[in-house]
């Protein structure tokens, strides 16, 4: 499936942290008014609300937790600070802050929490308090998502506000997220009340999606058929095969095999071998073996050995192995070795590489370590080290280090570097600089860079600056800003715009500027014109055309009309006219008529007619013959091709 909300361990760690915060804090207030009526009337304008005391339930383990027990006066920043905490004790203090919170408070804390860097704690603190102001007082929360600065905190507070008012009130919470002002917010909103939806009135919910109202994002019908399966598989079943062929079908089978095969793996296993062949079929296969080796690893191994040859069975032997490692691994390596050498077998070894690094990480390194030379065992070890680092830097740096000096030693350090980046960054920058020069030293150091940037950008861009002129500290400011700049662009610009001129700041401001304009072209294109004309700019210009043109080619071709003559000018035009061409070749050949150099405004005019003669010689002939291109570029460009 095609996620595009964040899938890593620390999203992992947040979205355990949501639905715990969802069970504490996301319940129906016992008042018989709720703050969330006043989203009928006026929608999400913030509305005073009354504070509700927050009681955590008995589940939460630890005396410290009792809803009779009052939380310490803490701040969020002395909350978080100390790296000898757990994420347990953190999570735990953060629920006894949330506490103690009232509305009024709450915009105030968020602001705090956009400060904190884009690790684990920010994600827990962001779980918490935003499932806290849901509870307090959802219309000034929703309120609120827009400007969080962190995509993903927006995420979990859009979550947790529609959870509370489908919790209420379906209808109300149907028509509050069909105001939201985006497909990507409206459809996470969408999914929390699917989740309440299916558990009242499945065939409302099944009518919804229907009419398409989880367009944007596919993958969230894994989730409400899953629950629907949950319930009444036959009838879930029978509606996942109604939908259109396409990502959103493929995803309500996934997501009707995980229940299913908890229930009957051999009924599960009937409706799917009944569908033709595809990836459907196939994605649904997986997902009910990965369910039916947990209950019964035998039987679903001997059913995937005795299939034909063929690219499915290799798929299934993979995911199957993937799930065997954690309780049978000598079964996982028999049928890992069962594929053929080549992608099937690195596929399937990738498969099982993870999750046996967690259970045995000293084995799984040493099966690696026996592997024959090349790739496949590359690829390997550096998931068993990057997985063993997230556990035990310490055991896995010990074991990099023991092992032959070689190409594949050089790439499990650089799976090292983000673990090491959390945990010791100026130990693992002793260390880049004293490798040799090359490639692996270069690697290295942008991945320790790119990592320690989000939590701590400046001190990051402090070591990249000091480094030694060449591609590996080139590489490192360009890691530091781009992260930075994703995290908070406008600090990233502030501190770009305060260095002294040089190769440092140029390099910086591009950075910056090409990943300021993925989210805010318009903003990015106003900071960059106040820096002067460099071929450093000229590219910053040449790739937020190409990707404003992309997205709107309307505002992308209004920014041009205003750009002042110059190189910077030029550079832009030439990339959004390469970018529109296919769209539109007419308006692609007159903007690159537009180019100031007569020697730059020649070639691409000349590129762009050439495009457009094999798609509509007719149209092309007519622009040619009006163009500024010399008599003999012109007839090299009308002449027949042979």
């Amino acid at each position: 499936m095609n996620k595009w909300v964040i899938v890593s361990t620390t999203t992992g760690v947040a979205a355990l942290v949501l639905g715990y915060a969802l069970g504490h804090y996301v319940l129906p207030p016992s008042s018989a008014s709720s703050p969330a009526t006043s989203l009928t009337n006026q929608p999400f304008s913030p509305s005073p609300s009354s504070s509700t005391q927050l009681n955590l339930d008995d589940n939460l383990p630890g005396k410290d937790l009792s809803p009779q027990k009052t939380a310490p006066a803490r701040t969020l920043s002395s909350i978080l600070k100390g790296s000898n905490k757990s994420s347990f004790d953190k999570s735990r203090e953060l629920y006894l802050y949330a506490e103690t919170l009232k509305a009024e408070d709450m915009p105030s804390i968020i602001k705090e929490l956009e400060s904190i860097g884009q690790g684990r704690d920010r994600y827990i603190s962001s779980s918490i308090l935003s499932a806290r102001w849901a509870q307090l007082d959802p219309d000034a929360a929703l309120a609120n998502i827009s400007p969080v600065n962190n995509r993903y905190s927006s995420l979990l507070m859009i979550s947790s506000v529609f959870d509370t008012l489908a919790s209420q009130d379906i209808e109300l919470a149907l028509a509050a997220s069909n105001k939201l002002p985006n497909d990507q917010t409206r459809s996470i909103a969408l999914q929390s009340v699917f989740t309440r939806l299916f558990d009242t009135d499945p065939n409302r919910a099944l009518l919804l999606i229907k009419e398409d109202t989880l367009k944007p994002n596919p993958w969230a019908y894994t989730q409400v058929f899953s629950e629907w399966a949950g319930k009444d598989p036959l009838a879930a079943s029978k509606a996942a095969l109604e939908l259109p062929m396409g990502e959103v079908r493929n995803n309500a089978i996934e997501g009707i095999a995980s229940q299913w095969a908890n229930q009957d793996p051999n009924a599960t296993l009937a409706w799917l071998n009944a569908m033709p062949p595809s990836q459907a079929r196939t994605s649904g296969l997986q997902t009910m073996l990965r369910q039916w080796s947990e209950n019964d690893p035998i039987a679903a191994s001997s059913y995937v050995e005795n299939l034909p040859p063929s690219a499915s069975k290799n798929d299934l032997i993979g995911s199957l192995a993937g799930q065997l490692i954690s309780t049978n691994v000598p079964a996982a390596l028999s049928l890992v070795e069962k594929t053929s050498e080549g992608q099937a077998r690195d596929r399937a070894l990738q498969s099982i590489s993870y999750q046996w690094a967690n259970n045995d990480p000293v084995a799984a390194a040493k099966y690696g370590a026996s592997m024959n030379e090349g790739n496949s065992k590359s690829s390997f070890l550096r998931n068993i080290i990057s997985s063993w680092a997230r556990n035990d830097l310490n055991s896995a740096l010990t074991w990099v280090k023991a092992q032959p000096e070689n190409e594949t030693k050089a790439q499990m350090f650089n799976s090292l570097s983000s673990q090491w980046a959390e945990s010791d960054p100026q130990a693992a920058a002793a260390f880049a600089q004293a490798l040799p020069p090359g490639s692996n030293q270069a690697n290295f150091v942008s991945n320790l860079a790119n990592n320690w940037a989000q939590n701590e950008p400046a001190k990051a861009l402090s070591w990249a600056s000091q480094l030694p002129e060449g591609d590996a500290k080139n590489r490192a400011l360009s890691s530091v800003m781009n992260q930075w700049a994703n995290n908070d662009s406008k600090a990233a610009a502030t501190y770009v715009s305060s260095l002294p001129a040089g190769e440092t700041k140029d390099g910086a401001m591009q950075s910056v500027a090409s990943s300021w304009a993925s989210t805010n072209p318009s903003a990015a294109t106003e900071w960059l014109s106040t820096f002067p004309e460099s071929q450093k700019k000229n590219d910053a210009y040449f790739n937020i055309a190409r990707e404003w043109a992309r997205s709107d080619s309307f505002k992308a071709s209004a920014w041009l009309d205003k750009l002042p003559a110059g190189t910077s000018r030029d550079a832009a035009i030439k990339s959004f006219s390469n970018e529109v061409v296919k769209s539109d070749p007419e308006g692609a050949y007159l903007w690159a008529e537009n180019i100031a150099s007569a020697e730059n405004r020649q070639s691409q005019v000349q590129s762009i007619l050439s495009r457009w003669m094999k798609d509509n010689p007719q149209a092309a002939t007519a622009a040619i013959q009006k163009s500024s291109l010399s008599p003999e570029a012109k007839n090299k460009l009308l002449q027949p091709k042979k």
